[in-house]
């Protein structure tokens, strides 16, 4: 079974970063907004993986970050991290996705996410 690994990057102003997901008729949940991470490969561990996603995705050298928790969804468990940090998206030389944009809690609750970008905002923000 697969197994993912996401990061929620928080902004200084509480904003949480996205990635508009490419419009690719074989991708799942094509233009839909998704937090960034990917796939853990075989012999990797998820704190390795989200480091190569953002060193592939944002050419950022990912350092300090923290565990937030492991949801184990039956289709696609993800093991979801968290940073406190302020990305100047504008700088940022993205290799995968559209375009990366903060969104503020009241816009997140009101989104359609992809995988189960949803119910993981919904247990970070209660987790506050």
């Amino acid at each position: 079974m697969k197994q993912g690994a996401e990061i929620i990057f928080e902004n200084s102003e509480g904003k949480i970063l996205f990635l508009l997901r490419d419009d690719k008729p074989n991708l799942s949940f094509p233009n839909y907004w998704d937090l960034l991470g990917g796939e853990v490969e075989e012999g990797e561990t998820a704190e390795q993986t989200i480091v190569r996603e953002m060193e592939e995705e944002l050419e950022l050298d990912l350092q300090d970050f923290q565990l937030f928790k492991f949801f184990d969804f039956s289709d696609d468990p993800q093991t979801v991290f968290y940073k406190k940090m302020d990305l100047d998206i504008d700088k940022i030389n993205l290799h995968e996705g559209q375009k990366l944009q903060y969104f503020s809690k009241d816009e997140i609750i009101t989104m359609d996410l992809a995988f189960h970008n949803n119910e993981i905002m919904k247990e970070f923000f209660n987790h506050d």
